[in-house]
């Protein structure tokens, strides 16, 4: 099972599969070290192609190696760091806490040098693809970004605005204040999804917009999924996720 190739595997997800994860032709650049004392890929029968891609799988084409590190905290948990490098400059690096009972990936962080290369659309598919194959529930993250961080290199943190394009759910307590917001800014959309599916929208909440915590439901026909694919289909990226 661990040799057989990814596509392989989720041929049945994607209608017309974009490439969005390079393993296969990548395996060898590989350094994996994962340290298990909690016994929990023989619990739940995990292998390391498994904490792979619920971390980012390979989301990037050209690359010189890529150092995979994976421990597990508890029982039922692994902490996860996956980055690659080329040339010895990072190119992109991904943390994880990845709760195996409670089905929950939680994207603690990322940081991708060369943007608009599709590295986070990739990984994040990535993600979707294996959480559904393993039962998997949620993904979680901070969307960092906007008026909190104006005085710490703000045109970094762009996950603020990024995230909720891709349907994750704002947490109750940061919805309510995004209503808030909407009713100071004149805006009467009744989430960030909606939005930030319009140009203005988008453009004020760059302007000052926050961060927030949220989550991205993976179940089937979930309300995240639905958004995900609107999303995809305004950018005519044909993908099928039931």
């Amino acid at each position: 099972m661990e040799n057989l190739s990814f596509w392989e595997k989720v041929k049945s997800i994607f209608e017309e599969p974009i490439q969005s994860n390079f393993y296969d032709k990548n395996a060898a650049k590989y350094r994996i070290q994962v340290v298990d004392k909690f016994n929990v890929k023989k619990k739940y029968k995990v292998l390391n192609n498994d904490l792979i891609n619920l971390t980012c799988g390979c989301p990037v084409s050209d690359f010189t190696i890529c150092y995979f590190q994976a421990y597990s905290i508890q029982d039922d948990v692994f902490k996860t760091e996956c980055q690659f490098k080329k040339k010895g400059k990072i190119i992109a690096s991904f943390e994880r806490t990845i709760d195996f009972k409670n089905k929950e990936i939680i994207n603690d962080k990322m940081i991708v040098k060369k943007e608009g290369k599709g590295i986070c659309t990739n990984a994040f598919i990535n993600q979707i693809i294996t959480g559904r194959l393993m039962n998997f529930r949620l993904i979680t993250l901070q969307a960092a970004g906007g008026i909190n961080y104006s005085e710490n290199n703000s045109e970094f943190w762009k996950g603020y605005h990024h995230w909720g394009r891709y349907g994750f759910i704002m947490d109750e307590d940061y919805h309510e204040k995004f209503i808030i917001w909407g009713l100071q800014n004149e805006r009467l959309e009744n989430s960030l999804w909606d939005l930030c599916m319009t140009k203005d929208g988008t453009e004020l909440w760059k302007e000052k917009g926050f961060s927030w915590y949220g989550y991205f439901d993976i179940t089937k026909n979930s309300l995240s999924i639905k958004r995900l694919k609107r999303f995809f289909g305004s950018k005519n990226i044909s993908i099928k996720l039931e």
